[in-house]
């Protein structure tokens, strides 16, 4: 059986929500982060890269993720802002699939390679979606189906007949991601006859802030993780801005 939890907000996350804005703000130069990432996997070195960007193995599943930013400039490192931007449209026409979203970390250090493994959580997380505006448009949720879909464009008016023109529309807003955690994990599951759930499209991404520069991240943290900095393939190359290049993921 499938946990479902729904509309579980507490006053706390009430008031962030309504206080949250709906992009990451102003670049990396005007954020308020210090002390923000300074401890736990996710301590940045040099230059941060506060966005990301993931497509999927699998069905087609593509986004974007940022810090999720507060109007006084802060970061609110237990929660992450995500926009899907593109899904195969066989989440809207199959009753049968469903989103959701997992935590992953790495085991050991950079020095420690005997240790280089991953600790998946395998508990679902919470999320809830905002309109662009800001406006929350759902309570927390552990998947999302197109049932939920078709509920909060009803709800909220939000227009067009697809998936994708739905998911363009809005923000995801997943929480406790605290920086234990260096990965994040979205699936789309499909129900079986028998109630079980198969895997048949997943992402998976570095959860920002993280070190900009692909070879500084390898200096603090697993191999294991080196492959999923979006500009590992490019770290030979000396005359990028990975900043830069990472702000170009914000919305």
């Amino acid at each position: 059986m499938i946990d479902r939890t729904k509309n579980r907000l507490t006053l706390l996350t009430l008031l962030i929500g309504a206080l949250a804005l709906s992009g990451c703000g102003a670049k990396k130069t005007a954020r308020n982060t210090a002390g923000v990432y300074e401890a736990g996997s996710r301590a940045v070195l040099g230059d941060g890269a506060y966005c990301n960007t993931f497509s999927s193995s699998g069905l087609r599943l593509d986004g974007k993720i940022q810090t999720y930013a507060l109007p006084n400039g802060e970061d609110a490192p237990d929660f992450l802002r995500l926009r899907i931007t593109g899904i195969d449209e066989r989440f809207a026409t199959t009753g049968r699939y469903m989103m959701r979203f997992f935590r992953a970390e790495a085991l050991g250090s950079a020095t420690n390679p005997a240790d280089n493994a991953i600790n998946f959580d395998e508990t679902p997380l919470n999320t809830r979606f905002e309109s662009g505006a800001g406006l929350m448009i759902s309570g927390y949720m552990n998947y999302v189906d197109m049932t939920d879909v078709a509920d909060m464009r009803r709800a909220h008016s939000i227009p067009g007949t697809t998936a994708t023109d739905f998911f363009n529309r809005v923000d995801i807003i997943v929480s406790d991601v605290d920086m234990r955690w260096d990965v994040l994990i979205v699936t789309i599951d499909e129900r079986q006859t028998d109630g079980s759930l198969a895997r048949i499209g997943e992402s998976r991404m570095l959860m920002p802030a993280f070190s900009a520069d692909p070879n500084v991240y390898a200096t603090d943290h697993p191999a294991i993780l080196h492959p999923l900095h979006p500009f590992w393939n490019q770290r030979a190359n000396a005359n990028l801005n990975f900043a830069d290049m990472s702000d170009s993921f914000c919305w």
